[in-house]
């Protein structure tokens, strides 16, 4: 066999209830071994179910023999795995971007308010990542795999620990990693956890329009969400230039309506925030449309 090819328990995560007692794993697990043929041995291999959600799957355990030459051989298919909707509306087959190198955070343990600021880059190529930091020894450089609701299982080359996202899954926007593995119990105390927390902008918000004289009481500016962003900053700027803006309002939504009595042409520009926020939007310009007063002045003089 290919020695890729993986035996053992079929990758899936199962309730406590629903594992019998004669196998040695614990539920938030999964693996199965990879096989060597070079020297006939074989080397556990550990992920995390698709939703990292703890739920009973159908398993038809595959029965397992030696071969003439020592080797495993399956002698029954594994079943398929179903992920269920987590209700994120990410498609199953879409992978969340996480790559750059503009990643900055600290490492501290949770029971210590001391934290070590540091800078980290993100490699990723599908479902297979990897974190580099400033920290030296633990913590430095982890590498593991991630689904596509952003549930990661890393693994830290310093001394071999398991981190996961166990306060909830990254985005593109925050990582959240943990040294700790397993679900615990209501009631149950929470060990100290060493902790790592990234984050990064989201990207400036795209498609920024204002209106163009459409209103004679407000201009009215929209722009598109930006992934992983939660508020927006609206600027005011008389120019083209940065140095020229004023904050206007700080909101959730993705259009404003700037009521203030303007005169001439004003520059409208958005940034996107999270843990941070995104650099300056393009701009646009809008302006108030002309009432009739003038006119109606002229034509009654």
């Amino acid at each position: 066999p290919h020695s890729s090819q993986l035996y053992g328990l079929r990758a899936g995560v199962y309730e406590q209830i629903d594992i019998p007692e004669s196998f040695g794993v614990m539920p938030g697990y999964f693996g199965g071994f990879i096989l060597n043929p070079a020297d006939n041995t074989i080397q556990p291999a550990k992920g995390f179910a698709p939703n990292m959600k703890p739920h009973i799957m159908e398993r038809t355990p595959a029965a397992t023999t030696l071969s003439e030459d020592n080797s495993l051989q399956a002698s029954s298919p594994q079943p398929e795995i179903v992920p269920k909707d987590t209700g994120t509306g990410r498609s199953s087959s879409e992978q969340m971007n996480i790559a750059g190198d503009d990643w900055v955070g600290f490492f501290n343990r949770t029971d210590n308010s001391y934290k070590l600021f540091l800078t980290a880059s993100v490699s990723q190529n599908g479902s297979q990542v990897s974190i580099t930091t400033t920290k030296s020894g633990l913590g430095h450089h982890l590498s593991g795999i991630m689904n596509v609701y952003g549930d990661m299982l890393l693994y830290d080359s310093y001394d071999g620990e398991d981190w996961t996202t166990h306060h909830g899954p990254a985005r593109s926007t925050h990582i959240r990693i943990y040294d700790y593995a397993w679900p615990f119990e209501d009631g149950e105390s929470i060990p100290p956890l060493n902790r790592i927390i990234l984050s990064r902008p989201p990207l400036p918000p795209s498609g920024v329009t204002a209106s163009d004289g459409a209103f004679i009481d407000k201009v009215a500016v929209n722009w598109n969400f930006s992934d992983g962003a939660g508020s927006y900053l609206i600027y005011s700027c008389s120019s083209t230039s940065v140095d020229d803006c004023q904050l206007l309002e700080h909101i959730a939504t993705n259009n404003y309506e700037d009521t203030r009595k303007l005169r001439g042409k004003v520059y409208y520009r958005v940034q996107a925030c999270d843990d941070l926020c995104s650099e300056f939007s393009d701009y646009d310009t809008g302006f108030l449309g002309a009432t009739l007063a003038p006119i109606l002045y002229l034509l009654y003089k």
